[in-house]
């Protein structure tokens, strides 16, 4: 059994012996190349099964062989009875693994259960017997699917500085037609919003539209799969029909469906996740600009098994043949209804607050939110409009005009600075100018002097600007300075400022003293 040959020589040995060679000459032929005693042992096999050349073609290979050496066949022992078919049945069924399976289902109750080395090994020859492991040779057209899906990694890579730790981000990733041009966005969360603005930046990205979209069985997908006739989630659907495409859901737990979004998803991970892992990012716009700088070198590296890039293949092969993009992108707006702080006339959404105008704290408003801005309604009447925030770094979004008057001061007070300070002084004159600079120059620390400015320049409001510089002119004559000195000299200003005299009406219809004096009458 040791010296067993391939069957092809086999039969060239029967063949070469028929023909009249010796076993010597058969041993050193070109076609058989093997030891004598190997053809002696061969021929006499042969002999003994009753084998010729002849009868060696009408058998397969498996059946010569197990004609000339049965042992090879001969078990040790009786396989234990697996149906296969049924198992594999139930792991594509259930989606589970392979493991799961045989723990959960298999072992239960079976005494003569065999381990899962076996179990596992036995499905894996079963399929590959009949063919259910093979890949389907797709045809690609150019530009026409674009498949989707999330990455199963999910990296700590933001640092939040409000919860003082990493926070896990979901990377939403796409690949399109014959070129396989990869998309990757990062997001907090995958929950609706998330989902349809990863696939409007996509559209973005390519600057083109496919006819297909070809997304992963997900509940902000998919509001119920089914083989046949899936529903599609309604938001989903109504993005779908804005941009005019065709949503058909990859299959339950048949992530072949959508093999390019499932490789995009494995170049993400291995070769762009690594490097972002060494970086420290602090919001999700810092992640996304080097995630996508990432990006366009994946597709710009040249392929492995055929030539050119990502890029140039979509840019010659898919982009000639996709649609152009709408005017403007789809808008996914969420709306609620919320009520403005009684404290503080702001509304809280994802972590952030919203002003309102202050004449509506405590009211109820409907809060209009989109992936760029936030619109509050109040009567059916727009009252605010903010920029939507994403940065841990800007918790209060605020209008200045939403601010009753005494908060509208005390922010241009807490925006203040030195240099501001002395320009605000020149609006009055040089004379103030000169006090409020002298009197930043005084502490090492200017911010220590801001309240004393603030103080002086406001005395403009209380009496004038020209008394205010005539105030700090003489200030500035005898070397004085300081919020009191300044507001003293003001005052004393204020006192001296003698009132003009007020003139009589003169008029023809108006009776003077004389008429009184001497009694006369009209």
């Amino acid at each position: 059994m040791s010296r067993s040959l391939s069957e092809m020589k086999i039969r060239e040995i029967l063949r070469l012996k028929e023909s009249g060679l010796s076993n010597t000459q058969i041993a050193q032929s070109l076609t058989v190349q093997c030891a004598r005693s190997t053809v002696v042992e061969v021929l006499k096999r042969s002999k003994q099964a009753d084998i010729t050349y002849a009868s060696s073609q009408e058998l397969s290979d498996q059946e010569l062989e197990k004609v000339l050496y049965p042992r090879k066949y001969m078990g040790k022992r009786p396989k234990a009875d697996l149906d296969e078919e049924h198992w594999a049945r139930r792991i594509a069924e259930t989606g589970k693994t392979c493991l799961a399976i045989w723990e959960d289902e298999y072992l239960p109750g079976n005494e003569k259960a065999m381990s899962y080395g076996g179990f596992s090994l036995r499905i894996k020859k079963w399929k590959e017997k009949n063919g259910s492991n093979l890949d389907y040779p797709k045809n690609r057209k150019a530009g026409e699917i674009m498949e989707t899906d999330w990455c199963g990694d999910k990296p700590s890579l933001v640092y939040s500085q409000r919860q003082q730790k990493f926070i896990p981000v979901h990377i939403f990733v796409a690949s399109i037609g014959f070129s396989q041009k990869v998309f990757a966005k990062a997001y907090q969360d995958e929950k609706q919003e998330s989902w349809i603005d990863g696939h409007t930046q996509a559209f973005e990205y390519y600057q083109a539209l496919p006819k297909v979209v070809v997304p992963d069985n997900t509940k902000t997908a998919v509001k119920s799969p089914h083989r046949y006739e899936p529903e599609i989630n309604p938001v989903f659907m109504t993005w779908a029909e804005y941009y005019n495409v065709a949503i058909v859901p990859a299959r339950v737990s048949k992530p072949k469906d959508k093999d390019r979004a499932e490789n995009a998803s494995n170049l993400v991970q291995q070769r762009i996740l690594p490097n972002l892992k060494q970086q420290v990012f602090f919001d999700l716009d810092e992640l996304n600009k080097e995630l996508l700088r990432e990006i366009e070198k994946l597709n710009h590296r040249q392929y492995q098994r055929r030539s050119g890039t990502r890029s140039s293949v979509f840019k010659s092969v898919d982009l000639p043949a996709m649609r152009p993009l709408p005017a403007h992108p789809f808008v996914h707006k969420e709306m609620k209804w919320v009520r403005v702080s009684k404290n503080n006339y702001h509304v809280l959404f994802h972590h952030h607050q919203y002003s309102a105008p202050f004449s509506l704290a405590g009211e109820k408003v409907l809060l209009v939110a989109s992936n760029t801005t936030i619109e509050l309604l109040y009567n059916n009447q727009r009252v605010a409009l903010h920029g939507r925030s994403f940065s841990e770094k800007q918790y209060y979004v605020t209008d200045p005009k939403h601010m009753p008057q005494s908060h509208q001061e005390q922010q241009k007070a807490d925006g203040m600075t030195g240099e501001r300070y002395v320009r605000w002084a020149e609006k009055y004159g040089s004379n103030t100018a000169y006090i409020i600079g002298a009197l930043l120059e005084q502490y090492a620390i200017e911010q220590q002097a801001y309240n004393a400015c603030m103080g002086i320049l406001r005395l403009a409001n209380k009496y004038s600007p020209a008394l205010l510089e005539a105030a700090c002119k003489e200030a500035k004559e005898k070397h004085l300075n300081g919020y009191k000195t300044i507001n003293f000299l003001i005052e004393q200003k204020a006192k001296q400022n003698i009132k003009p005299e007020r003139r009589s009406q003169e008029h023809d219809n108006i009776r003077g003293s004389q008429y009184y004096a001497g009694g006369q009458q009209l």
